[in-house]
């Protein structure tokens, strides 16, 4: 009978942690996450669990999830969180792109210069039609381009804020490890003793950091619309 009841309770206990990792119970049970939820059912990432990009893997990865949505709890019921809340990148709580991204997207995979056309609709009567033509050197690996400058063999970008306070989207100093310049290092280095200030090291999230929550503005939601049919070209703005 104790046998029995602990492979009745794992197995109870399994399916409650799995069910606790679907995106239904994130975005509609535990966080109240409505925008991010419906923006996730949108395309590319609409297949992937939330847990997949937000929580790092293996067992450790998951206790300090649970730890850190418990702290998230107690912050709800007693009204103590911050407003607005931080994104999880801005105070590097993101679990690492390695751990996440690059398990599905591989780093050195060569993209090439694909082309990119945006079209845009003016504020005038007739609606017209202005398009943006641009080749987007996107590269790879040790083919240079957007992401081997940035991601490629040998590449390690760092970057500190510009003053202490500052989020880490306001970078000022940086540095290519395997390419320039001791002089750069040792600034850092000393503006790091002098300010303390935190050093974050650049990774997929700080260029792609709506990639499974894309909410587009309203103009832009306009011409798309416009431009696949679903509005009418002629009518007037």
């Amino acid at each position: 009978m104790t046998l029995a009841n602990i492979i009745i309770g794992s197995q109870l206990t399994y399916r409650s942690v799995e069910h606790m990792e679907t995106v239904q119970f994130c975005g509609q049970t535990c966080h109240v996450m409505k925008p991010e939820f419906t923006a996730h059912l949108l395309a590319p990432h609409q297949q992937v669990e939330c847990a997949a990009c937000h929580v790092a893997p293996g067992a450790s990865g998951w206790f300090k999830a649970k730890m850190a949505g418990t702290n998230q709890l107690i912050a709800v019921v007693f009204n103590t969180f911050p407003r607005p809340i931080e994104s999880a990148l801005e105070d590097n709580r993101l679990v690492s792109s390695a751990a996440t991204c690059e398990q599905c997207h591989a780093r050195n995979l060569f993209i090439g210069s694909p082309l990119k056309v945006i079209t845009k609709y003016n504020e005038d009567e007739t609606n017209s039609r202005t398009e943006t033509v641009l080749m987007m050197q996107v590269g790879g690996g040790r083919f240079g381009g957007i992401h081997g400058a940035h991601m490629g063999p040998g590449v390690q970008i760092r970057y500190a804020p510009r003053t202490r306070n500052a989020k880490r989207s306001v970078g000022g100093i940086s540095q290519h490890r395997h390419q320039r310049d001791a002089n750069l290092s040792r600034r850092r280095g000393e503006s790091r003793r002098r300010h303390r200030f935190s050093v974050f090291e650049m990774q997929c999230a700080d260029c792609h950091n709506r990639a499974a929550h894309s909410f587009e503005a309203a103009d832009r939601a306009v011409d798309d619309a416009i431009t696949t049919g679903r509005i009418a070209s002629d009518l007037p703005l």
